[in-house]
């Protein structure tokens, strides 16, 4: 009798611990999946805001397409060149102009320019 009493009893508690398996694994899964599904709304997001900014962008910024370059722009440069990229073609010049020897007159030069 005592047999028969107490395998109900390992039975039951068999069937208890594999609902509770199935519980944790249930619980894993919805846990992952919750997961997935937030990296893919972060992903989509992501990119909205590049398309946004990208939009943006094109909006704000005059196409080089539409500018009308039939007729030239009296008064204004098209090509803005900073004073640094003079400076080194004025450098480059007086180089080629009386060779590497002078280096002193080129720093000479560079430090007057720089003077401005």
């Amino acid at each position: 009798m005592k047999a028969s009493a107490s395998t109900p009893t390992l039975e039951a508690a068999k069937a208890q611990r594999q609902k509770e398996l199935l519980r944790k694994k249930k619980g894993e899964r919805r846990a992952h999946a919750k997961q997935r599904a937030a990296e893919k709304q972060r992903r989509l997001d992501e990119k909205k805001q590049k398309r946004e900014l990208k939009r943006m962008i094109e909006e704000d910024a005059p196409a080089i397409d539409r500018a009308d370059t039939s007729t030239p722009c009296f008064g204004t440069e098209l090509s803005t060149r900073s004073k640094l990229n003079i400076i080194i073609e004025i450098m480059f010049l007086i180089l080629f102009l009386f060779g590497p020897r002078n280096v002193l007159l080129v720093l000479f030069v560079l430090f007057l320019l720089l003077q401005f």
